[in-house]
């Protein structure tokens, strides 16, 4: 039987194409997803902008629950989704007594070793009004933490 050079590499080809499906199959169906759940410290400071008064930094040092694969506000009681490739975003508005806050974080979770932690870019926007006078304060950071 002979064969042409050019059926040869069709021949090799295809081959290759077979193994790396084959192999891709293998590696999704082997994997498991990451499970995130846990509790977390939160460090670092949002850093203010703004008139809202004795307003200039706020400290981030608490924690975060991680529940369902899902970012857990107990005060509020919503939660926020963690994606497969580790992303989340947590945006609510609070107002109490008067001061609004409206929140933004967007989450980047990660696993190094044994190790689970987080990074995040944090927005919060105050305001109010008294007195006919508005103020209003926006607050940036990056925080970040690990699970305990």
């Amino acid at each position: 039987m002979k064969i042409n050079k050019k059926g040869l590499l069709i021949l090799i080809i295809v081959i290759i194409v077979v193994a790396l499906g084959v192999g891709g199959y293998l590696l999704v169906k082997n994997s498991k997803p990451v499970v995130w759940d846990g509790t977390y410290t939160m460090t670092g400071n949002l850093a203010c902008q703004g008139n809202f008064p004795n307003l200039t930094t706020i400290p981030m040092d608490t924690i975060i629950i991680v529940s369902g694969n899902k970012i857990v506000d107990e005060q509020t009681g919503k939660s926020f989704d963690i994606d497969k490739r580790g992303k989340a975003t947590q945006s609510e508005e609070i107002t109490n007594q008067g001061i609004t806050t409206k929140v933004t974080a967007d989450y980047k979770f990660s696993k190094s070793g044994n190790a689970y932690k987080y990074t995040a870019n944090g927005t919060a926007t105050i305001s109010t009004t008294q007195n006919e006078t508005d103020y209003s304060s926006t607050c940036t950071g990056i925080l970040s933490g690990v699970k305990q």
